[in-house]
């Protein structure tokens, strides 16, 4: 497990054991899970980002968009 990103507004963990990909949405308390070969875009995309020097806005909206219609309410125990 390895934390790739930590915003006020979204946390993204990877998993590359479990070839997946965890983005949690903090501001509406929504969690998405990609596998597979969205995962590996993810990767690429968020690699390629990093060595351009994105703002943080740049890195939320590229993340926000590997987020499918249904997501899933985070409950806290």
């Amino acid at each position: 497990m390895n934390v790739v990103f930590d915003s006020p507004g979204i946390y993204v963990i990877d998993y590359p054991d479990a070839d997946s990909i965890e983005i949690v949405d903090k501001r509406y308390d929504k969690m998405t899970f990609v596998r597979g070969e969205v995962a590996h875009r993810f990767r690429a995309e968020f690699q390629s980002m990093v060595g351009q020097e994105p703002n943080l806005e740049d890195f939320e909206t590229m993340i926000r968009s590997f987020e499918p219609p249904v997501t899933y309410a985070l409950s806290y125990h």
